[in-house]
C-alpha cells in the first residue's frame, strides 16, 4: 500500500508541475567554443525560446544575440524551430578586450490582449572568455549585467524546487517497490498466513467465532 500511495503522490506532483515546467523553463545558451579570441566564430545552440507558433501568443518574436547586455551590440537575429531551439553563428567583435563576457539573446512576445514584453524565460545568458581569464562561470559578472538576473534567479529556483520534489516522490517509490520485491516469497506467505490466524484468534476471544 506504501507503494500504492506513493505512486499516486508522485503521478499528482507530476500533473501539478508539467504546466508549471512549460510557462518557467529558462531559456539556455551554449557556445562552441565558449573562449577564444576576439574576432573569433563561434556556434550558438538556443534552447526553451518562444516557438513561432507558440499557441500562448498572438505573436512572437525572433530572438537576438547580443553581446554585453540585453541592450548591447547585435551579434545575430534567429529564429526558434517549433520546438523552440536555434543553432546559429555568431562573431566576436573585434574590439573586445580579454575577460569574460556576456551573451544575451533577448526574444520578444505579444500576448492575446496585445501586451508586449520578453518571452517567458529569456533572456537568456552565457560567457565568452577572452585570454587567459578561464575559470568557473562568472555568474557575478552575469547578474551585473542585468538587473533581471535576479528575477531569472528566483525563476530558476522555483522550476527545480518543483522538479526536485518530483524527483524526490520518484525515488521513494522506487525504494519502496525495491523493498517489497526484495521480500522472499515464503516470508510474505507466512506473514499473510500470521495476519489471518490473529483475526481468527480475535474472533474466537469476543465470540465471533461461535455458531
Amino acid at each position: 500500500m506504501g507503494g500504492l500511495r506513493i505512486g499516486v503522490a508522485a503521478a499528482a506532483l507530476l500533473v501539478a508541475v508539467a504546466p508549471v515546467a512549460r510557462a518557467t523553463s529558462l531559456a539556455s545558451l551554449k557556445l562552441e567554443p565558449a573562449s577564444g579570441p576576439a574576432g573569433a566564430s563561434v556556434r550558438v545552440t538556443g534552447t526553451w525560446f518562444a516557438a513561432p507558433e507558440d499557441d500562448r501568443f498572438s505573436s512572437v518574436g525572433p530572438a537576438q544575440l547580443r553581446w554585453g547586455a540585453t541592450d548591447g551590440p547585435v551579434l545575430a537575429v534567429v529564429e526558434p524551430d517549433e520546438g523552440g531551439t536555434f543553432i546559429t553563428t555568431i562573431t566576436v567583435p573585434t574590439a573586445a578586450v580579454a575577460g569574460h563576457h556576456v551573451v544575451v539573446a533577448v526574444q520578444t512576445v505579444v500576448d492575446g490582449d496585445g501586451a508586449r514584453g520578453p518571452a517567458p524565460g529569456t533572456p537568456a545568458r552565457t560567457v565568452f572568455t577572452i585570454g587567459s581569464r578561464a575559470g568557473g562561470v562568472p555568474t557575478a559578472a552575469i547578474a551585473a549585467h542585468d538587473q533581471g538576473s535576479a528575477w531569472a534567479l528566483l525563476t530558476a529556483l522555483a522550476a527545480a524546487t518543483g522538479v526536485a520534489m518530483f524527483a524526490g516522490a520518484c525515488g521513494l517509490l522506487v525504494r519502496d517497490l525495491g523493498r517489497a520485491r526484495s521480500v522472499p516469497e515464503p516470508v510474505r506467505a507466512a506473514a499473510g498466513k500470521g495476519r489471518r490466524s490473529g483475526a481468527n484468534r480475535s474472533k474466537i476471544a469476543t465470540g465471533g467465532g461461535q455458531r
